[in-house]
């Protein structure tokens, strides 16, 4: 019969029964790893948090797929953005000579040049969403 030796968990205080000449065992209560000595009953105390681990883990690989992914993107963004320019420039453009030539100081083509100015801005703010650097 092997001998064991009884100690107790230092993380969750369930009864260890430790092999006698083996130096590391797990506790079967918490999963903690227990280190110790031959012939002494000194335990050294190391807690492992593998859910820890496992999350850093898994936070590293999502940052890197959503870079991945940013990266992926950039290439519509731009053509977005360049788009939204153009139809926004011409707008402006058309609204503002066709409501001039109309004579009419209330020509609903100056609401089309104004209309145009929305794509316009929204061109600084697929910009910034693809240049920041905070990863939100």
């Amino acid at each position: 019969m092997a001998a064991l030796i009884a100690i107790t968990c230092p993380k969750c205080g369930g009864n260890v029964h430790i092999p006698a000449g083996s130096s590391q065992c797990f506790c079967m209560f918490c999963g903690a790893s227990l280190h110790f000595d031959d012939g002494s009953k000194t335990v050294v105390f190391r807690n492992v948090d593998e859910a820890r681990i496992k999350e850093a883990e898994i936070a590293e690989a999502m940052e890197l797929r959503k870079m991945e992914l940013d990266k992926e993107l950039r290439p519509s963004r731009l053509k977005t953005m360049a788009l939204l320019g153009i139809v926004g420039l011409i707008m402006v453009v058309v609204g503002y000579f066709a409501g001039h030539s109309s004579g009419d100081p209330n020509s609903p083509w100056y609401m089309v040049s104004l209309l145009g100015m929305f794509p316009l801005v929204a061109i600084p703010y697929i910009w910034l969403s693809m240049n920041r650097k905070d990863g939100q």
